[in-house]
Formats: C-alpha cells, sequence, structure tokens
C-alpha cells in the first residue's frame, strides 16, 4: 500500500489513512468520497487508479466434521472460495 501510494505522487502517511479507510471496523469506507480525511485531489487519483469492490456471500456448505466451505461472489461474477477447517488445536483457513 505505501507504494502504491507514493507511484501516484502522495506522501507515504497517506497510506496508513487509506488503510484505515479499508480495513478499520469503525471505518470502512464503500466509495472513496466517504474517505473525507483525504484530499478530494488524492480521492480523485484513487478513484483513476482502483477501485472500492466489497464480496458478497453466495453459499456456505458445512460438513458434519465442522469443516465450512463458504463462497463469495465478486462485482465481476467472480468467485473466491474459502474453506474453514476446525482442528482440536487449530483452525485453517484455505483460501483459493
Amino acid at each position: 500500500l505505501d507504494d502504491f501510494v507514493t507511484s501516484l505522487g502522495e506522501k507515504p502517511f497517506r497510506a496508513a489513512q487509506l488503510w484505515r479507510w479499508m480495513y478499520h471496523p469503525e471505518s470502512l469506507a464503500g466509495t472513496f468520497e466517504e474517505m473525507t480525511d483525504l484530499s478530494k485531489a488524492f480521492r480523485a487519483k484513487l478513484e483513476n487508479h482502483s477501485r472500492v469492490d466489497s464480496l458478497t456471500l453466495n453459499d456456505t456448505h458445512v460438513a458434519k466434521d465442522g469443516t465450512r466451505k463458504i463462497t463469495y461472489k465478486l462485482e465481476d461474477g467472480g468467485i473466491i472460495e474459502s474453506v474453514w477447517i476446525p482442528t482440536n488445536d487449530r483452525v485453517t483457513l484455505c483460501i483459493s
């Protein structure tokens, strides 16, 4: 993210601001316009060089052993598949 932000001609601290809008539960943004502490010029650069997407839950299958196969649909129609595999002492998550 640091490299991406600086490639747009912005200062490195902007990456932390952008990260917060992308990943912090209290301030998730669905559009660049919602990222109000970023300058309008930076938001315009982001709009021209990237996009804000979200996943939509597509389907969930739960096996008898607790393994869960979860699929998500992307905005372009693509599918991401994940498998959540619980064991006695840990959980493994596979994403493809």
